[in-house]
Order: structure tokens, then C-alpha cells, then sequence
């Protein structure tokens, strides 16, 4: 039987708690898998009450994610692209290169970008919801980049099989991801 590791149940919920501060709605995830471990779906068009954001055994939990496109926060995942390239798309983007909201995935093969847009809020039920798909038009460089849209995305401090979450650049949780002016296609073209 696994040890319980108070600091990682107490840095979990302080975790938690500050980014539904900011807006997000909050998953617990169980087992070092990706997928919360409880029914989410309502919350793809609603805002949790708090209660409903951090009701869990905290120390059951190994993770917390978050779900996309509620109060204009949205992710997009760059999957199996080398570190090294994190400044090159955060330049494309306009973000600076300290940006703290930069996440290395459990595995390092991968990161995600979070951003505010109340552009792709307004278009969230145009797209559908779901996940679109920018391929690269650069070879070797990286499988996907996919923009999250009423999605589940893993947060850091959270603990996968293959590694813990971790924010690139320090986080204190204390602002919101920077605002960006895009529609889903200016974002494709902008990162291609």
C-alpha cells in the first residue's frame, strides 16, 4: 500500500483552490490516470459552485484537471514536441517567454499553453466543442497541436504513470492566463 504523502495532498488542494479562484472548473483525478474519476460532463456548460469543485477525499486524489471554454479558459496542447520549441511557439503567440502558464506534462513529451480568449468563447458552440486540430506544416517538429475546447486537461501538481505536471516558469495561481485575440482559425495560422 502506497504511503500518504500529506504535502502532496495539501499542495493538491491549495492547488485547487486557487485556480478555481480563477475561474476554472476543477475534476479530481484518482490512480496516476488522466480522466477524473467522477461524472464531469454538466460541467462543460456551467460554472461549479465550490462545493461541487472541491467536494473529494483529497487524499485519495493523484490529480486535478480542469475543463475548457468555461469563463473563456482554454488550453492548447502540443503533443510530442520537444521542450526547446516551448519559446519559439510562445513567440508565435505573442506571450512572453517567462510565461507561467506554460505546463510540462507528466511524461515531458508534451506541453500545454493556457490562454483566456472571450473570442473562442463566443464561438465555442459554433466549433462544437471537442478539440481542434492544427497539423504541423513543419516535419519532425511535433505530432499535433490540439485547442481544447470542452475538454479535460490535467494540472499540475498532478501525478500521472509517467511523471508529475509542472508549470514551466513559477506559478503562484494569483492571475489569470493572458488574454489572447484569436479565433480558431487565426490561431492555426498564427502557430503553423
Amino acid at each position: 500500500m502506497e504511503e500518504l504523502d500529506i504535502e502532496f495532498t495539501r499542495s493538491l488542494r491549495t492547488s485547487a483552490e486557487a485556480y478555481f479562484k480563477l475561474g476554472f472548473n476543477l475534476t479530481g483525478i484518482k490512480d496516476y490516470k488522466k480522466a477524473p474519476y467522477h461524472k464531469w460532463k454538466e460541467f462543460l456548460q456551467r460554472r461549479q459552485k465550490e462545493g461541487e469543485a472541491l467536494n473529494h477525499e483529497w487524499y485519495t486524489l493523484t490529480g486535478i484537471g480542469a475543463i475548457t471554454g468555461i469563463n473563456s479558459l482554454f488550453c492548447l496542447d502540443f503533443d510530442e514536441c520537444d521542450q526547446s520549441n516551448i519559446a519559439r511557439f510562445l513567440q508565435m503567440l505573442g506571450l512572453p517567454m517567462d510565461y507561467n502558464w506554460v505546463v510540462i506534462s507528466g511524461s515531458g513529451k508534451g506541453f500545454h499553453i493556457w490562454f483566456s480568449s472571450f473570442q473562442l468563447e463566443n464561438e465555442r458552440t459554433k466549433l462544437g466543442g471537442g478539440v481542434v486540430v492544427y497539423q504541423p506544416k513543419e516535419a519532425g517538429l511535433l505530432k499535433q497541436i490540439e485547442l481544447r475546447i470542452n475538454q479535460h486537461v490535467v494540472l499540475p501538481p498532478s501525478k500521472s504513470q509517467t511523471g508529475q505536471y509542472r508549470f514551466l516558469n513559477p506559478n503562484d495561481l494569483t492571475m489569470r492566463p493572458i488574454e489572447l485575440n484569436y479565433d480558431a482559425d487565426a490561431l492555426g495560422t498564427t502557430i503553423d
